[in-house]
């Protein structure tokens, strides 16, 4: 019994701890901006939320920070990704560019990167 105490106190502290697994992605935006900014590195963005105010004119800044590998930023109308909203060409690695559009009337959106479809996240328009 006295070994089993030091693993239940562990346990127990891990598990008010969250364990120390992973932890779901955060998917609360910020504030809406009309700069947004999104990278991909490591076959993930670095944002799985972002958040624009509706029928605005955004900048998106991409970086593709993948040597070698093509990315973009698709943006559809839900994750069916059957209705495009808006989609920046497909990127080699190692570079950065600014695109502009407008944003569509409020709501959640998906964005994907069409090469790599586990590369996903929402766009919230407010």
């Amino acid at each position: 019994m006295p070994r089993l105490l030091p693993a239940l106190a562990i346990a127990l502290i891990l598990a008010a701890c969250g364990g120390g697994g992973p932890q779901p992605a955060d998917l609360t935006p910020g504030p809406p901006t009309t700069d947004l900014h999104l990278k991909a590195r490591g076959m993930k963005f670095d944002q799985r939320a972002l958040a624009a105010p509706a029928r605005t004119g955004v900048s998106l800044t991409f970086s593709n920070e993948d040597s070698g590998v093509l990315h973009n930023v698709a943006i559809y109308r839900d994750k069916s990704a059957k209705e495009k909203v808006y989609a920046t060409p497909l990127m080699g690695g190692k570079k950065v560019e600014s695109y502009e559009f407008e944003t569509p009337g409020p709501g959640q959106y998906y964005f994907r990167c069409d090469a790599h479809p586990d590369m996903h996240g929402t766009l919230f328009v407010q």
